[in-house]
């Protein structure tokens, strides 16, 4: 009989232990679980993820910048030839003796 009730004070103590363990969980599920903490969590990533790839980015231009600096200036210098197209169009149909009202081919150019 006595090793009947060890074994009961043994199981009743494993069972608190258990007990208290889940309760001990469960109370940080809860915390976890909450909208704030889930939206924490969910900004934290997205910064240090944000972070990773201005880290990445500083990287790239730092050890690439001419080839940046290259591709903007001729990013600028297409967009400005762009915007001045019809006046650019213009000057080389003066230049080339035609007028810029004039839409006909087959005529001479006065020289």
């Amino acid at each position: 009989m006595a090793d009947l009730e060890q074994q009961l004070k043994d199981d009743r103590a494993l069972r608190n232990t258990a007990r208290d363990l889940f309760r001990r969980e469960l109370a940080h599920v809860r915390r976890e679980a909450r909208p704030g903490a889930i939206g924490e969590r969910l900004a934290n990533r997205v910064g240090a993820k944000a972070d990773a790839a201005s880290d990445a980015a500083v990287d790239f231009a730092g050890s690439h910048g001419r080839t940046i600096t290259a591709a903007a200036i001729g990013a600028l210098a297409a967009a400005g030839l762009w915007f001045a197209r019809k006046p650019i169009a213009e000057k080389l149909r003066e230049w080339l003796g035609r007028d810029a009202g004039d839409g006909e081919e087959g005529e001479e150019n006065p020289r």
